[in-house]
């Protein structure tokens, strides 16, 4: 993160997160860096798309306990939305984190 920073980043890119607390001691720990985090809430279609995750991308954690909320599910669609909502819900309320909702169409205002 340092070499990117002074590089100019201006901001960072997670991947899918489904641990609030191994993500709460991440963002504690680079507080200091003072960078935007686009947090990346990746919805899992599957019990096997959650174990596949886990077992081949790098750095990746699925908690047990949300593995089995999607198994036992009747409608893992749903499941799986639902699981999303209460980390995007989780994550709205990290120290440091900015709402740019706001923003949204800023950058082309000529647009009706």
């Amino acid at each position: 993160m340092e070499k990117k920073i002074r590089l100019g980043v201006d901001f960072f890119f997670t991947t899918a997160i489904y641990d609030v607390g191994f993500f709460e001691a991440f963002v504690k720990k680079v507080a200091h860096f003072k960078i935007p985090m686009i947090v990346g809430i990746t919805l899992l279609k599957s019990v096997g798309m959650a174990r596949y995750i886990n077992k081949h991308i790098e750095g990746a954690c699925i908690p047990d306990t949300v593995i089995d909320r999607l198994m036992k599910a009747s409608d893992k669609q749903r499941a799986s939305i639902e699981i999303a909502g209460t980390l995007f819900g989780t994550e709205t309320a990290l120290p440091g984190n900015t709402d740019y909702s706001d923003r949204v169409g800023e950058a082309d205002s000529s647009t009706p």
